[in-house]
C-alpha cells in the first residue's frame, strides 16, 4: 500500500477542532469476493487498485452562546476508489472464462461517503451527562456479480443511539445505553431487489461502576 495524506488543523479553544485531510491510497493485489449465480462466493486479489478522498471533523462546544456544557462533533468522510477486477480462470487462449458483470468498479466494501455525529450535555462538575450519536454509511458493495448478475450493494442504514449516566456518589455512577433506536436494519440488494436482511433490534444496557479515589498522600 502506498499513501500520502495531508491534514489541516484548527483549534478555536482547548477542547475544539476544526479539521480537514485530504488522502489518497493506492494498493498492489487488494483482496476482492466474487459471486456466482448459486450464491458461492470465492476470495481472489486483483492487480490494483486506487482510493482518494477527503474527510472533514468538528468539534464544538456552545459555551461562547451561554449554553455550557452542550457539545457537538460530526466527523462526514466523502471518498472515491476504483479497481480493475482480476481473471481467475483464464483458457488456453488466454481469454478469461469467468466474466465479470462490470470490469471496473469501486472497491468492494469501501462507502462513498459516511456521517458520524454526536449532540449532548456533559453538566460541568460532572455529575450528569447524556449524549445522542448517529451514524450512516453510504452504499458499499458487499459482493461482485458475475456473468450478467450484479454486485451485490449494502444499502446505507440510518443508526441513532442515546447514552446517559449519573454520578450520584464520588465513587459511584449508573449508565443507561439504547443502541438502534430508528431501528435500523441492514440489508442487502442486487439489482435492486432485497436479497438479505438483518435486524438486530434495540438493545438497552444499564451499568454501575465504582471507582474510588486512592489518596497517595
Amino acid at each position: 500500500v502506498h499513501n500520502l495524506d495531508a491534514r489541516f488543523e484548527y483549534f478555536p479553544s482547548m477542547t475544539e477542532v476544526i479539521a480537514l485531510s485530504l488522502y489518497t491510497k493506492r494498493f498492489r493485489s487488494p483482496i476482492t469476493s466474487i459471486s456466482d449465480r448459486q450464491g458461492a462466493v470465492q476470495y481472489l486479489n486483483a492487480d490494483s487498485a486506487e482510493l482518494y478522498g477527503a474527510e472533514l471533523e468538528l468539534q464544538f462546544e456552545f459555551d461562547r452562546f451561554g449554553a455550557e456544557g452542550l457539545l457537538f462533533s460530526t466527523n462526514v468522510s466523502l471518498t472515491r476508489s476504483s479497481l480493475e477486477r482480476p481473471c481467475p480462470d483464464e483458457n488456453a487462449d488466454g481469454d478469461c472464462d469467468f466474466q465479470f458483470t462490470n470490469r471496473r468498479s469501486r472497491l468492494g466494501g469501501q462507502a462513498p461517503w459516511m456521517v458520524n455525529s454526536s449532540f449532548g450535555y456533559a453538566e460541568p462538575n460532572g455529575v450528569w451527562s447524556a449524549f445522542a450519536y448517529y451514524n450512516v454509511i453510504g452504499p458499499r458493495i458487499e459482493n461482485f456479480g458475475t456473468n450478467g448478475l450484479p454486485d451485490s450493494l449494502l444499502e446505507p442504514s440510518h443508526e441513532l443511539d442515546l447514552t446517559a449516566s449519573y454520578r450520584f456518589h464520588e465513587d459511584w455512577k449508573v449508565k443507561l445505553s439504547f443502541e438502534n433506536l430508528a431501528l435500523a436494519r441492514d440489508r442487502e440488494t442486487q439489482g435492486g431487489l432485497s436479497v438479505a436482511e438483518d435486524f438486530e433490534g434495540l438493545e438497552i444496557g444499564a451499568s454501575l461502576s465504582w471507582s474510588p479515589r486512592i489518596d497517595r498522600d
